[in-house]
């Protein structure tokens, strides 16, 4: 399949969005095939399956667009992309794109486009992030100056799964480092953080200005987008804590002393903005009021 591109679609109860995002696939102005690998959670509970079906039919007459529908049991979205969508995608080149998000319609033929004339084989681009409701862009992710430093990237991360295109070859060497999270604690990392961690570190990377995602912002975003709600900033400060420890987890004999320093310094930052939120939902209660004072005397060491 030496010039086509899989797509990954994780679908979880997805019927609100799905059918817009795969459209968003179809509709691309890439002439060479593209394989579309749809994972059905047979966990959801609303209508999803009915929506893709139906895209898959309006599909049928249409060359160089295949959906691959695969159905497995309900399971965490770090797993899901692992064991369904990077085991089944045989693309020369592979790219995610979630349920609710949306492709621009050359974005496909552009990356291709950028990773041959450059000859790398992990690229990324920004998130244009648009309002649910008003569907007006309302932001557009913030890239560093070096954005294939590694050191960058574990202080936060700025690499949306959205924005992937990774080719065959890099992709298999981050799948097999992947596969050797066996505890549970990795269940729910922040997998597209993780995926960039090593994918900086094992290929050859590059940020490209040329394209760019939609990324669709409402109160069921899993990263907590915008969201004010102290146990969602808590559950997405253990994601974080649980990616980073995974990252070491994997790479500990290859890290540098310095890459090492800034990865300790990332997990006791997060480890604060957690007590902050803890407090936040212990509000008027001693507990808040030391975990303000920890934080706060921390705060001066960093």
């Amino acid at each position: 399949m030496l010039d086509t591109v899989s797509v990954i679609v994780r679908a979880y109860n997805a019927e609100k969005y799905i059918k817009r995002a795969l459209y968003s696939i179809l509709n691309n102005t890439y002439e060479k095939p593209i394989e579309i690998i749809v994972c059905y959670d047979l966990g959801s509970k609303d209508r999803s399956l009915d929506v893709i079906k139906e895209v898959i039919a309006y599909n049928n007459y249409r060359d160089k667009r295949v959906i691959k529908l695969i159905l497995h049991d309900h399971t965490t979205p770090f797993h899901a992309l692992l064991y369904c969508g990077f085991e089944n995608a045989m693309g020369r080149f592979i790219s995610i794109l979630d349920y609710d998000n949306l492709y621009p319609r050359s974005h496909i033929e552009k990356m291709v486009r950028k990773a041959v004339e450059t000859n790398k084989d992990f690229l990324f681009v920004r998130d244009y992030f648009f309002d649910d409701k008003s569907l007006k862009i309302i932001g557009i992710s913030q890239i560093p100056e070096n954005p294939c430093n590694s050191i960058n990237l574990i202080r936060g991360n700025y690499i949306d799964g959205n924005a992937m295109f990774i080719e065959k070859s890099c992709l298999n060497s981050i799948t097999d480092k992947l596969k050797k999270l066996s505890h549970r604690l990795y269940d729910f990392i922040f997998e597209d953080w993780l995926v960039a961690l090593l994918g900086l570190r094992h290929c050859k990377c590059y940020f490209s200005n040329d394209s760019y995602v939609f990324y669709r912002v409402h109160t069921s975003n899993l990263t907590g987008v915008n969201v004010a709600d102290y146990r969602t900033n808590i559950l997405s400060s253990i994601r974080d804590i649980a990616t980073l420890l995974a990252f070491y987890e994997l790479e500990k004999n290859e890290l540098t002393r310095n890459e090492i320093n800034v990865l300790e310094y990332s997990l006791v930052r997060r480890l604060l903005a957690m007590s902050r939120f803890i407090g936040k939902g212990m509000r008027n209660n001693m507990v808040f009021s030391m975990l303000s004072k920890l934080t706060d005397l921390a705060k001066g060491l960093f």
